[in-house]
């Protein structure tokens, strides 16, 4: 089954960037994907179009302290530390830039390895470098080393690992969504549009810069897919 491409074109904005990292990265490992899926932390459900085609049965669930307007896109409120769902109710879970909002990440990714079914994988992502956001409820940054360490501490193995920026990537969109935050954020429509589009033109010299020197050095995000082992431990 073939994923959609998305270029950064369908992205534009003041976090270009990031939004097209992170995208396009899920898209390469939604082949894991099948049977029913949960998606915990959904948002507005942006990557349902990656995944309804590949899945029996998306299923979302946000926290209402953290979702202000966007819970009216979930299927389920609730938890992620006190997942509303029996034993092996799920053959995929997501869970996208959500973890780091969470208090008590172990006891999250433990009740995501016990609703998943044996077997089944979780596509789980965390930011590295990102401003704070959605305050007071932000409370850690992870290398990939941490979540890998937190994954197989709950009892998940690593079966892929990717990140979402280079070093040149990084540093242009942090450097455009700083602009925006100080310049952009809180100004009238006119003034909120020049400062876009002055991070439009930032972020794609520092794309132009990774293409031409090469993806090294630290990722604005990473992207983990994990599985739950074939034997279920609880």
């Amino acid at each position: 089954m073939r994923t959609k491409h998305l270029t950064y074109l369908n992205f534009l904005g003041h976090s270009l960037i990031a939004k097209h990292g992170l995208y396009s990265k899920i898209a390469l490992f939604s082949h894991y994907a099948h049977g029913e899926l949960l998606d915990v932390g959904c948002g507005t459900k942006p990557y349902l179009p990656l995944f309804e085609q590949r899945v029996k049965h998306y299923t979302g669930l946000d926290f209402s302290k953290t979702a202000g307007k966007r819970i009216d896109h979930a299927d389920v409120v609730g938890d992620a530390t006190k997942l509303p769902f029996r034993v092996s109710t799920f053959d995929t879970i997501l869970s996208t830039e959500v973890i780091e909002h969470i208090p008590e990440p172990a006891k999250a990714l433990s009740e995501m390895y016990r609703v998943l079914r044996p077997g089944g994988y979780l596509i789980l992502s965390a930011p590295l470098f990102w401003p704070l956001h959605e305050e007071p409820h932000d409370f850690y940054r992870y290398t990939k080393f941490g979540l890998n360490y937190l994954l197989k501490s709950a009892g998940f193995s690593i079966k892929e690992t990717g990140d979402t920026t280079g070093f040149f990537e990084t540093v242009g969109q942090l450097f455009a969504y700083g602009l925006y935050l100080k310049y952009g954020q809180n100004s009238g429509t006119i003034i909120r549009k020049v400062i876009i589009l002055g991070c439009i033109f930032i972020q794609t010299f520092f794309i132009l810069l990774g293409l031409i020197f090469g993806k090294f050095g630290d990722s604005l995000s990473t992207v983990i897919v994990a599985r739950k082992l074939k034997t279920n431990r609880l």
